[in-house]
């Protein structure tokens, strides 16, 4: 599926032509625009349901603004798709035309009176956006393509088929919840062997990963035994990627000592999550915990310390305006006892 969909009127067709040589020329190729021969719909195919399919499978829109796309009902109703799904949008003047209030809050390029200007803001926001044509996820050819029993890691994402809907449609749910507040733990829920780790490790965090403006994703870990040690050890490993060094153990110590208070306020882990935006230099971006076999934290009850993290993750998560949010895999069997 193409990342990058193009709106538009059928009057606007040579300067959507024009838009996608110039991406192409930038080293984009997955771009889709419904009449092009070969970047278009198949013949046959039901033109509506590909539309809507190529909305969801994108990961940005670029809007060709213009008198005649603003009077389309179908360009309003592919903006209004994309925005609910949480995709990045790119509103690019093309001509006269008053913008729909659902773009109001959206930067507009503007081809009409510094073309080479605009193009360039364009590229480099669909870089920020993770739509980095130079970023492109290469496979070390020395690594076998199967890793059998075992689950694949980001060193695998470029041999990661076959999850595309699956992928996509976590990616969607984590951009909605990052832009539009509300719940900041999801849970990629799955039986045993189904493949959650694989889908989260080398198709979800990969993705985004290089969306450095809204995601600093910290490495995923497993609880095992010692759930505090292996947070502990990924949120300093996540600081020393900005040049920051802490010790795990005084990190670990700083997490135990505040789940032990008598509110289990998170404030530590809070903390921790603005201290790495901080030296990110990224004070808008939200601060992504991964917990790999989450189920691995529902059996500590002989170590108080360690079974209150459950306690105290959840009060992190509820802070107000807390820059923090958590992806966690799950198997079903143990949803009931998580809930």
């Amino acid at each position: 599926m193409s990342a990058i969909f193009i709106s538009h009127s059928s009057e606007d067709k040579t300067v959507c032509s024009e838009l996608v040589s110039w991406l192409q020329s930038q080293g984009h190729r997955s771009v889709f625009l419904d009449f092009d021969p070969e970047l278009g719909i198949p013949p046959g195919r039901n033109w509506e349901q590909e539309l809507y399919q190529r909305l969801r499978a994108c990961r940005a829109l670029i809007v060709l603004c213009s008198e005649h796309s603003m009077s389309s009902d179908w360009c309003f109703a592919e903006i209004t798709h994309a925005r609910s799904l949480g995709k990045h949008v790119f509103p690019v003047k093309i001509g006269e035309f008053h913008p729909k209030p659902i773009l109001n809050d959206l930067q507009i390029l503007d081809l009409t009176v510094d073309p080479e200007t605009a193009y360039q803001r364009l590229l480099r926001g669909l870089e920020e956006a993770g739509l980095d044509p130079a970023d492109m996820f290469d496979w070390d050819g020395s690594r076998p393509p199967y890793p059998g029993l075992l689950a694949f890691q980001e060193s695998d994402v470029a041999i990661f088929f076959g999850r595309e809907a699956e992928i996509r449609e976590g990616i969607d749910t984590l951009n909605r919840m990052h832009r539009f507040g509300g719940a900041r733990l999801a849970v990629v829920l799955g039986a045993s062997g189904s493949g959650k780790s694989s889908l989260v490790r080398a198709g979800i965090l990969p993705r985004l990963q290089q969306d450095t403006e809204n995601w600093i994703v910290v490495p995923p870990f497993r609880p095992m035994q010692s759930p505090s040690k292996r947070l502990a050890t990924a949120l300093a490993g996540t600081l020393a990627r900005y040049d920051v060094q802490r010790d795990w153990k005084s990190i670990q110590d700083e997490l135990l000592e505040d789940a032990a208070g008598p509110e289990s306020c998170g404030g530590a882990l809070n903390g921790l999550a603005e201290e790495i935006r901080v030296a990110a230099e990224r004070s808008e971006a939200t601060v992504l915990l991964v917990i790999d076999q989450f189920e691995e934290l529902l059996g500590h009850e002989t170590d108080k310390q360690e079974n209150r993290l459950l306690d105290y993750l959840r009060a992190a998560l509820e802070a107000p305006d807390a820059g923090l949010m958590a992806v966690v895999t799950l198997r079903s069997d143990f949803l009931a006892d998580f809930q």
